[in-house]
């Protein structure tokens, strides 16, 4: 009797549905990442229950005609490569055609549809287990996704989940950096019917930053670009540089706040993140780390994404030429500031303090600024 055996084609789904969707973070992800590759200006995100009940995304991308709805969930069917030789370069955010049939295994999904050349209608196609059912439906052009119930037919793994709150702080980092690292897209995150974050889809990075963190990150704060101020420019080494920095004034305990973005692909690279604090060199206090933003752009066949099932890693073909150039950035960005705040300070000093009593060494010093919000400037 043989011990080795074939597995049916749903076990097959069910286990490779396993390492694309591990929680609602990641169908989130997904889904964000389809819209942006369909060439969004504007994602909505809102989720029930931290993503357990309802997930949906909605963009106003190029959308889809109902040929394409329907193979849009079925495994390994993608608009994005077309032979092996394409997945050595991929330029796209997804490109396996697993995301939504994956999310399909684990939950109930609905996808709502309509391309240009749709005609009046789109398209709305429903999997709910193994049943597909493809119908008519209202919309503008664009892409609807909504998940519901999700692991309802796996509750192991529901019940492994950590608690709601920390399951929507990862979908919240998960929208954050991508809208941190997409300035010039649209985004907005509502959880229970509260919007938690909103951004402009100004193409500034400043705006994005003041969106995600508040006004005081984003006014102490300066954006960079690569070389000749175009995001296509690449320096000798083809590794293109963009971004903002926050002035060291304020910093974080934790390095999560460095956000780092391949090719647009917003993913928390080491290679990266330690170059950007090194960037600033000795301006950041001891275990004191930085917020910043910084999206590298390099060629795509200097950069493999094919490394894991959750596309959360790269491998760089050059990892020292893109650190260099990470570095070398990021202390341009901070050498173009005046670090030191100078002009007139005023003192508000408690007048029940008596004279002092003689002459002090302090007399003929004057404040002419601060330094880093840390030090004061005196000339005597």
């Amino acid at each position: 009797m043989t011990r080795i055996t074939e597995l049916d084609t749903a076990t097959i789904e069910r286990i490779a549905a396993g390492e694309v969707v591990t929680r609602p973070a990641s169908v989130v992800t997904e889904l964000v990442e389809n819209a942006l590759d369909a060439g969004a200006n504007s994602v909505e995100i809102a989720v029930e229950n931290a993503g357990l009940d309802s997930i949906q995304v909605a963009d106003d991308g190029h959308g889809m005609t109902e040929a394409d709805a329907r193979l849009a969930v079925e495994r390994h069917a993608t608009s994005k490569i077309h032979g092996v030789e394409d997945v050595e370069r991929v330029a796209t955010l997804g490109f396996r055609g697993e995301a939504l049939p994956s999310i399909a295994q684990v939950a109930r999904l609905e996808l709502t549809t309509k391309a240009e050349e749709s005609g009046a209608a789109g398209t709305r196609v429903v999997v709910d287990d193994d049943e597909k059912t493809t119908g008519p439906a209202g919309r503008a052009v664009g892409t609807t996704v909504s998940v519901t119930d999700l692991f309802a037919n796996t509750p192991v793994r529901r019940k492994s989940l950590a608690t709601p709150k920390r399951e929507f702080a990862r979908i919240s980092e998960t929208v954050s950096d991508y809208a941190l690292t997409h300035p010039d897209v649209r985004f907005s995150l509502t959880h229970d019917d509260r919007t938690v974050l909103s951004t402009p889809g100004s193409a500034s990075y400043t705006d994005a930053v003041l969106g995600v963190y508040d006004r005081e990150a984003a006014g102490q704060s300066t954006e960079f670009g690569p070389e000749g101020g175009s995001g296509d420019d690449r320096s000798s080494d083809g590794v293109s540089v963009s971004g903002l920095v926050v002035y060291p004034s304020i910093t974080r305990a934790t390095p999560a706040h460095v956000t780092t973005a391949i090719n647009g692909r917003a993913l928390d690279d080491t290679t990266v993140g330690n170059a950007v604090t090194r960037g600033y060199g000795s301006l950041l206090p001891d275990d004191r780390y930085p917020i910043a933003v910084v999206d590298v752009a390099l060629l795509p066949e200097r950069v493999d994404v094919n490394v894991h099932p959750s596309k959360d890693e790269v491998a760089f073909a050059d990892p020292e030429a893109v650190a260099e150039a990470v570095e070398r950035a990021v202390s341009a960005a901070l050498a173009t500031q005046d670090l030191a705040h100078t002009g007139e300070m005023a003192f508000d000093l408690d007048s029940s303090l008596g004279e002092p009593a003689g002459e002090s060494a302090f007399d003929a010093i004057s404040v002419i600024g601060g330094f880093r919000d840390l030090y004061l400037l005196c000339e005597a």
